[in-house]
């Protein structure tokens, strides 16, 4: 046994002077550089991730909203700073500012929420007021200085209602709310064309039905649309359609309750259940 262990020695031995040693030091330099291009790895990894979901993101405008995940920052709502943030302090409002089913009614649930920061909002807000012929002449531009905006929709127990909020920098929401009576009054009435033929035409009315019912300041406004021949200008019935839409100021932020429907008493209401709540 011990011959047998010696010539195992021996022949080991033998093989050494063929291998490289390599000094700790070279070994630990290249310890720390596959630890690297593996950080590096993941770290692309990650970013293409992110850079597929910001274009997703980038292209997307209310309505309807895209889904997310729930961006609650707490229990409690909390009035957010209303300050430029960079992309790592982005400003945010928790999701129980908004509108909670039970304010709804029974059978209502949660749907749809989002969150988007500028460059990913639309004119949303204004409800296609962008085809009325006097629209740009009053260059509306304030809604655009939103610093985010949350939002989701409240369905199952009766009508769809869509609620969000949107915070802006100091004095600005306050204009927001002027802007929304300006176009109002004027582009009281209008026509587009309709989807029910070259040979229709739609008749759009807007109007303010109330002030100052909820919040700091808040404006009620109602639209209506009828489809009639161009020709003669005959009612055509079946596309009857309208909506009513509340905008809240509290403080920075906005509050918009918007139906699809006609029904200024029921967002009236639900216009006080969500200033109360911001």
């Amino acid at each position: 046994m011990p011959d047998e262990l010696s010539r195992k020695v021996a022949d080991f031995a033998s093989t050494v002077p063929s291998v490289e040693w390599v000094e700790v030091a070279q070994i630990q330099r290249r310890a720390r550089r596959r630890t690297m291009r593996a950080a590096i790895v993941a770290s692309m990894t990650v970013i293409g991730v992110v850079a597929v979901i910001a274009t997703v993101w980038s292209g997307l405008q209310p309505p309807p909203p895209t889904l997310i995940p729930d961006v609650a920052a707490s229990a409690t709502p909390t009035t957010a700073s209303p300050t430029t943030a960079s992309p790592m302090t982005r400003p945010t409002i928790p999701q129980l500012a908004l509108l909670q089913p039970e304010d709804a009614g029974p059978g209502y649930e949660a749907v749809q929420p989002y969150i988007q920061y500028p460059g990913q909002m639309g004119d949303a807000w204004a409800m296609g007021w962008d085809s009325c012929p006097r629209y740009a002449a009053l260059n509306i531009t304030a809604y655009r200085q939103a610093l985010v905006l949350i939002g989701r929709g409240l369905s199952g127990g009766g009508e769809t209602i869509f609620n969000d909020i949107s915070l802006y920098p100091e004095g600005v929401a306050r204009q927001v709310i002027s802007d929304a009576q300006r176009v109002a009054q004027a582009c009281a009435s209008f026509a587009t064309n309709s989807e029910s033929g070259d040979d229709h035409e739609a008749r759009r009315t807007f109007s303010v039905l109330a002030t100052g019912f909820a919040g700091d300041e808040s404006v009620l406004i109602g639209q209506k649309i009828t489809v009639h021949e161009k020709a003669t200008g005959k009612y055509v019935s079946g596309y009857d359609m309208a909506t009513t839409m509340a905008l809240i100021r509290r403080g920075d932020h906005l509050i918009k309750v918007y139906l699809e429907t006609d029904n200024a008493p029921l967002v009236k209401r639900l216009s006080t259940k969500a200033a109360d709540r911001l």
